[in-house]
């Protein structure tokens, strides 16, 4: 009987009964459960590792997309968007925010290279997907004959024609297509991501989105990096400034003093801020600005990142087998004669 038949298998007189009919005694009995424990010991300490190594690498590219402050910021005074921005009230709970964001060592993790904040953001390929109605995403590649563009791009070019209208018959007529087509939120109702849709039409009719398909000159205000947000009472430097490459185009700096992946850069050194500096190259690579992730630095990026979840679930397959093996060796000692098995699945 295993375990005098309880459905629950504790160390009773089943175990001690399994001690005798191991073969040599109590003393390999003694042995062999502990290389089992040892091996579960280790097994998970490898899973802990493999994870930890995973989340290091994800820190290498945190907060490298959009503006996390600014998101932030949004989020917690979801609440008080219809007040007036001279309003005591939200006055007070935007400083009530930005402490709570200070304070926050997640947004604290910098890149030293990173996208401008519309990349990956308003790009067709990152607002539209499968579900979404009519031709949003673009055919085909652009430039080339056979380029189809989609609602999203149509809409870019036609705002950029609004723009460029210098006739004022023409420029009404064409800003009345752009709220017709563009910025009416009716007309995305019924895509996935009309919210994002939305704003990135309001910017890019405003001032204009950053990215660089859109753009290929850094503003001189300053728009296409995260800005630190700021209040009347605390005021805070922003982090990054705006540098174009010829090789990759627009791109975010950190300026020197800032955080980089969390660790502070000390009080007399600066950032490396040439071309041919190793460093920089090397983070130049990793941040992969065009999306193609064409550079060596970039592929072992995320074939490390690979190689830690895989590595990970094989270890959990690990443990369960470890954990089968004790659970067997405690629970059923008719199987000691097989013992073997166990230690293989083990």
């Amino acid at each position: 009987p295993c375990c005098n038949c309880s459905p629950c298998c504790f160390p009773t007189k089943g175990t001690f009964r399994y001690f005798r009919t191991m073969g040599r005694g109590t003393a390999s009995a003694i042995c062999a459960m502990g290389c089992a424990i040892c091996t579960l010991g280790f097994s998970i300490t490898a899973f802990g590792l493999a994870v930890v190594f995973r989340l290091r690498l994800d820190r290498m590219q945190a907060n490298s997309i959009g503006d996390p402050e600014k998101e932030f910021m949004d989020e917690c005074l979801r609440d008080f968007e219809g007040l007036p921005a001279d309003s005591p009230q939200y006055v007070s709970n935007r400083e009530k925010c930005l402490t709570k964001l200070v304070g926050d060592k997640s947004l604290n993790l910098l890149p030293k290279v990173r996208p401008t904040v519309d990349e990956r953001i308003c790009e067709p390929d990152n607002l539209c997907t499968d579900g979404d109605p009519g031709q949003c995403m673009d055919e085909g590649t652009r430039g080339s004959l056979d380029f189809r563009p989609g609602d999203v791009r149509q809409c870019y070019d036609l705002i950029d024609q609004t723009k460029a209208a210098r006739v004022q018959k023409e420029y009404f007529r064409l800003l009345d297509e752009v709220e017709r087509r563009c910025t009416n939120p009716k007309s995305w109702s019924d895509y996935e991501k009309k919210v994002h849709i939305r704003y990135c039409m309001w910017k890019h009719l405003s001032a204009g989105i950053c990215t660089n398909s859109a753009r290929t000159n850094c503003p001189a205000d300053g728009r296409c990096c995260p800005s630190a947000q700021q209040t009347l009472e605390t005021r805070r430097p922003d982090r990054y400034s705006c540098r174009k490459s010829p090789t990759v185009g627009l791109y975010c700096q950190l300026a020197a003093g800032g955080n980089a992946t969390g660790r502070l850069v000390e009080s007399g050194k600066t950032l490396c801020t040439e071309v041919t500096c190793a460093s920089f190259a090397w983070c130049l690579d990793l941040a992969d600005i065009p999306g193609l992730c064409l550079g060596q630095v970039c592929k072992d990026f995320h074939r490390s990142r690979h190689y830690a979840a895989v590595v990970g679930a094989f270890i959990g397959i690990a443990i369960l087998f470890d954990l089968g093996e004790i659970g067997l060796r405690l629970c059923i000692p008719a199987l000691a004669p097989w013992q073997w098995i166990a230690f293989i699945l083990g």
